[in-house]
């Protein structure tokens, strides 16, 4: 059964209406990332930053890959309404000093998905 716009609405204002899942989106902006990345740059708990990413996934705006022991999410709007609203707000965070400063920090610290490796601490050993 097809979802209502109401409905559609609900979901996806609701998964937008939490301050660490807008700033999760605004990390996501550039490239995609691992878990691990993303739990380093907001000091949160890895299953806490995963809870956030899974109900964002759930609303239709990221995408996960299973690469080895990591999880990556991306960007993925999964329909126009997801594409729309997530435009609407990263335009608007993109100017807000506390958004800045944390994709400066992440930007700044080294990324396993390019090389890096330290952000995801001793999980790339084994493979």
């Amino acid at each position: 059964m097809k979802e209502g716009l109401v409905a559609a609405l609900e979901k996806r204002l609701k998964a937008l209406a939490d301050p660490t899942r807008m700033k999760l989106l605004a990390m996501l902006e550039r490239r995609p990332r691992c878990v691990c990345e993303l739990t380093a740059a907001l000091s949160l708990a890895q299953p806490t930053v995963s809870r956030h990413l899974r109900c964002l996934e759930d609303a239709g705006f990221l995408a996960k890959e299973r690469r080895g022991s990591w999880v990556v999410y991306s960007l993925e709007p999964s329909d126009d309404l997801s594409r729309e609203l997530l435009g609407l707000l990263l335009s608007r965070l993109g100017g807000d000093l506390e958004v800045q400063m944390l994709v400066k920090r992440l930007e700044a610290s080294p990324a396993y998905l390019e090389g890096g490796g330290a952000a995801c601490g001793k999980m790339g050993a084994g493979e």
